[in-house]
Formats: structure tokens, sequence, C-alpha cells
């Protein structure tokens, strides 16, 4: 199974190494949506 992850342009890259906002999992084409975490530009929660 191949898990393409997709994140906002605008997440910062503090936690894109660790989160994804969108997992699609191949080959059938299963979409997962996480939540959302409020970080600032820093990674500290808001």
């Amino acid at each position: 199974m191949h898990l393409h992850k997709l994140n906002p342009e605008t997440l910062t890259s503090t936690f894109s190494n660790l989160i994804a906002q969108v997992v699609v999992a191949s080959p059938s084409k299963l979409g997962f949506i996480s939540g959302q975490v409020a970080v600032d530009s820093d990674g500290n929660l808001v």
C-alpha cells in the first residue's frame, strides 16, 4: 500500500514531517482527512 500525504503550503514545516492533513491510500484511492492543531510558525501550541 502506498500512502500519499497532502499538506497545505501554509502548514508550518515544524510539523509537516510528522503529520499530514490528508492521506490518500493507493491503489484504492481511499482518503483520510485529519483535524486541525493550533500552532504558530515556531510549533508552539496556540
